[in-house]
């Protein structure tokens, strides 16, 4: 249950993606574990991960435990990214209570993102054009 008192809806996300996610998830978690699948994020040992990292790491301790963020619960997922402003001032109050906030904070910080919802606020830069003079 979210903290502002809705229920977490978590489709199941089907065999593979359990069998998917167990075999990996020691890999994300843990720092024993190797080697990495292609393309997920990689540190050397004594190195800080970043904040992307950290965020990857909690979605997947949170897909194991067969939960996710509500940014990516199918059929509402795309108001973070949305075109429409009010779309986006949904997604960002959906927010509210997610496990994840302050790492998507973070790694929005860290990737200057400039377009979407990361971490409760809406990143989007809006940009006026300039009056044409008739």
């Amino acid at each position: 249950m979210w903290s502002n008192g809705q229920t977490l809806h978590n489709p199941p996300l089907g065999p593979s993606a359990d069998a998917r996610i167990a075999q990996y998830t020691c890999m994300v978690l843990s720092d024993r574990c190797s080697p990495m699948p292609p393309g997920w994020p990689t540190r050397r040992r004594g190195h800080a991960m970043t904040a992307a990292e950290q965020l990857t790491r909690r979605l997947v301790a949170l897909a194991a435990q067969g939960r996710r963020a509500r940014c990516g619960e199918p059929g509402g997922h795309e108001l973070w990214t949305s075109d429409n402003a009010d779309d986006r001032a949904q997604a960002a109050r959906w927010c509210a209570g997610c496990p994840v906030l302050a790492e998507c904070g973070a790694a929005a910080d860290e990737h200057d993102e400039r377009f979407g919802v990361f971490g409760g606020r809406d990143r989007t830069v809006v940009t006026s054009r300039p009056k044409r003079e008739s």
